[in-house]
């Protein structure tokens, strides 16, 4: 059978358009081998993202080795498994010792030390006291839960509630398993629609980047945090400037003005069995510019 590639080209452009979900990549799934022009330009568009976004990412791990202005890691995390080399920040940083365990977020220099580990630098580490232990919670969640922003540096512990328009959900009932699907705007369209949820952030002193905990019923596994500027977003080619992954509970993000964020959340399925639930879920929000806070010191 011969197949008209301008025809699917348009049959794929139209559904996008009228939908939120990834139309394109289901209905190419079902040519394998057919690459029309959409979905070359959407490669060329991956290789020149990947290419300007800073990556972080955030695990547990123990210090193997300290060198004068360097640490070698070993990551404790599954998903992201490995042993790394971690340039210490010129700032205030934390004492550290071989064998600690410890909770680091660190940059990707895209380099590789002696030619063999790959090589990080560090924007925080946190001594921990014992290694984690897996929580246990007695909330069954049949839809993907409400994402709480509180600033942790207010002392009315402002807070702001986000709930996602995009997931996908699977939940155990009566020995089956039931699945939900809502299917949302990507960020982008979101933000420019004016749809997404927006928060003030307050202009503390010497502050660029603002600190706010989150929080929903039951943490994800895996937190990835998408960063597009808000001035960008008219562009046909905006880029993704930081992708943050975070695989432990509960980070602390910090936040800057005149930003889209995307916080997408997974609980794995691999837990199933202890959660009765997995999925995933994505929230969006963008953020005004900077207000003054008579409270704020």
């Amino acid at each position: 059978m011969k197949l008209d590639l301008k025809k699917i080209t348009l049959f794929i452009g139209i559904l996008t358009i009228f939908s939120g979900c990834d139309t394109e990549s289901n209905i190419i799934s079902e040519f394998e081998n057919v690459k029309t022009v959409s979905t070359v330009q959407k490669e060329v568009s991956e290789i020149n993202y990947n290419k300007d976004t800073i990556n972080y990412v955030g695990i547990t791990a123990h210090v193997k080795e300290i060198n004068n202005n360097s640490l070698i890691i070993t990551s404790d995390t599954n998903d992201f498994p490995g042993a790394f080399s971690v340039i210490r920040s010129q700032g205030e940083i934390a004492e550290v010792k071989g064998g600690d365990f410890i909770q680091i977020l660190m940059k990707d220099t895209n380099k590789k030390y002696n030619h063999k580990l790959p090589e990080y630098s560090e924007e925080s580490i946190v001594v921990l006291d014992k290694e984690e232990e897996l929580a246990q919670y007695d909330i069954m969640l049949t839809s993907a839960p409400e994402f709480v922003l509180i600033d942790t540096l207010s002392s009315q512990l402002n807070s702001l509630e986000i709930k996602s328009g995009n997931y996908s959900w699977n939940f155990k009932e009566d020995d089956k398993i039931k699945s939900i699907t809502a299917c949302g705007l990507e960020p982008i369209k979101e933000a420019k629609g004016d749809f997404a949820p927006k928060l003030k952030l307050p202009k503390y002193n010497k502050i660029d980047d603002v600190p706010y905990s989150f929080s929903t019923k039951i943490p994800p596994d895996i937190l990835t945090v998408s960063q597009w500027d808000i001035d960008d977003i008219d562009n046909s080619n905006i880029k993704k400037q930081t992708i943050t992954t975070y695989y432990y509970k509960n980070p602390l993000l910090k936040l800057k003005t005149g930003k889209v964020y995307e916080f997408k959340a997974e609980w794995k399925k691999e837990n199933l069995d202890k959660n009765n639930f997995y999925g995933t879920a994505s929230y969006i929000l963008v953020t005004d510019s900077n207000y003054s806070n008579s409270d704020v010191n």
